[in-house]
């Protein structure tokens, strides 16, 4: 398990990032208020992934379109978000494995 790093933002805030590693894929990094809270949720997120509850060899188009039919349905703008997640499920961004995806990926 990582240190959480501190970082303060634009407005003053004090911030702690959590960037969670497991057999050297990351997992998702996420901020939180507290350090506490940022390694409490890196220890949770390892733990998954040494149990197998996460899928990283999945693709994004896969979950993706998990998400277009299980979440989209339910809410009130359904039917925008449910075009616009087709349209992004034609880009080629969808073959990248979840393990791999990165922010830049969604650049351009």
């Amino acid at each position: 398990m990582a240190k959480p790093i501190k970082y303060v933002t634009k407005a003053g805030k004090v911030r702690y990032k959590a960037d969670p590693i497991y057999q050297g894929k990351r997992l998702g990094s996420r901020t939180f208020n507290t350090a506490t809270d940022a390694r409490h949720y890196d220890r949770e997120i390892v733990f998954k992934a040494s149990k197998g509850g996460l899928d990283l060899d999945r693709a994004f188009g896969e979950a993706m379109e998990r998400y277009r039919l299980e979440v989209t349905p339910r809410k009130k703008s359904w039917r925008w978000e449910d075009i616009r997640l087709k349209k992004v499920g034609r880009d080629e961004i969808v073959r990248i494995k979840l393990a791999v995806l990165a922010h830049e990926d969604f650049e351009g």
